[in-house]
């Protein structure tokens, strides 16, 4: 994971984000056995915006000049900052708040790792709003998502991203990353088998991750992956030649010429993720706007929880390595879900 995360603070410090003023290898060392994969990287995309030195020694309180910045003046640096990038409309005031908060945990994580006796010169966590949470749809049906479907049979990519994430559970990163060889044609379902590499957590997954996707949709990717070599021969023989000169390569992407770093994943699941929130729009689904790619797994979660009422075995399906983190963070139920749920037990 180490040398993974190690590669992700290099696209951090490439062209794009110079100049950057905070160590981020020397910050993945010291947190990657403590926190999760997730929360580094989230931390190192708000560290890869400081433009002042955040390990500076602290003199008296000052007006802001990023030439001789302190920490101290951090409060008001991350509001300028926010106001800048969001705007100062009420309607994005979420947002601020937001980019606000995560960048002092951020800037505080940081200096724990590296120069702990400068704490005292930040300010204080209360100083900054705490984003409120805002309330979001947190599954939508089959035939929802079947319209949608629908809406975009005309964009096989897109059609065929969709199948692989609602009924194969496949997270963005994972589709993106997606190559012929992964793929196994079985008599009654596709297989999917996810290389170790691949598998989110915290820890290196050494062993492989399996899903599958309905047999339904074996035709249009096999005749998808076809289009996307170029290949006018079988299937099969495409798999071969590949496979003879180790040239298999992702065949889900979202942008023109990428080379799947960090930021070109983050690129590509953007634009996922506005051709997913049109898709819904086009398909007249509620709360359209708010559409992800995220959204069509936890969907494909509460599908399978909704069928088998197994905690557990929901949890082996979605490749959680704990039921709790299936019950937490997906099979959330609103009022009414749990009020049928109590009516259940006491009616």
């Amino acid at each position: 994971m180490s040398d993974d995360l190690n590669e992700i603070a290099d696209d951090y410090t490439g062209e794009k984000y110079q100049p950057v003023k905070a160590d981020l290898h020397s910050f993945v060392d010291y947190y990657k056995g403590d926190l999760a994969k997730g929360s580094i990287i989230q931390y190192l995309r708000f560290l890869a915006e400081l433009d002042f030195d955040p390990l500076a020694e602290n003199p008296e309180p000052k007006e802001i000049d990023i030439d001789d910045f302190h920490l101290d003046q951090f409060q008001r640096w991350t509001r300028k900052k926010s106001r800048k990038k969001f705007g100062t409309s009420d309607g994005k005031s979420n947002s601020r708040h937001r980019y606000q908060y995560l960048s002092f945990l951020s800037l505080k994580k940081y200096i724990k790792s590296q120069k702990p006796e400068l704490l005292q010169y930040l300010p204080e966590s209360r100083n900054f709003t705490k984003p409120t949470s805002q309330k979001h749809t947190l599954k939508y049906t089959e035939d929802q998502i079947q319209d949608m479907m629908m809406a975009v049979s005309d964009n096989r990519k897109l059609f065929l991203g969709i199948s692989l994430m609602y009924y194969g559970g496949m997270r963005s990163f994972e589709l993106l990353h997606l190559t012929p060889e992964w793929l196994e044609f079985k008599e009654e379902r596709i297989e999917v088998e996810i290389p170790p590499k691949y598998a989110k957590g915290q820890k290196e997954n050494r062993e492989k991750e399996f899903t599958f996707v309905k047999k339904l949709y074996e035709q249009d990717l096999k005749k998808y992956i076809l289009d996307h070599y170029n290949y006018d021969g079988s299937y099969e023989d495409l798999v071969e030649d590949l496979s003879d000169k180790e040239e298999f390569e992702p065949v889900f992407n979202f942008v023109e010429d990428t080379e799947k770093t960090y930021q070109d994943l983050m690129r590509e699941r953007y634009h996922l993720n506005q051709k997913l929130k049109d898709a819904a729009q086009r398909a007249g689904i509620n709360r359209a706007d708010e559409f992800s790619s995220h959204k069509l797994r936890r969907s494909f979660i509460h599908k399978v929880y909704d069928s088998s009422n197994d905690l557990s075995r929901t949890a082996q399906v979605a490749r959680h390595s704990k039921p709790s983190t299936t019950e937490q963070f997906y099979l959330q139920r609103d009022k009414e879900e749990r009020f049928d749920t109590y009516q259940e037990a006491f009616s």
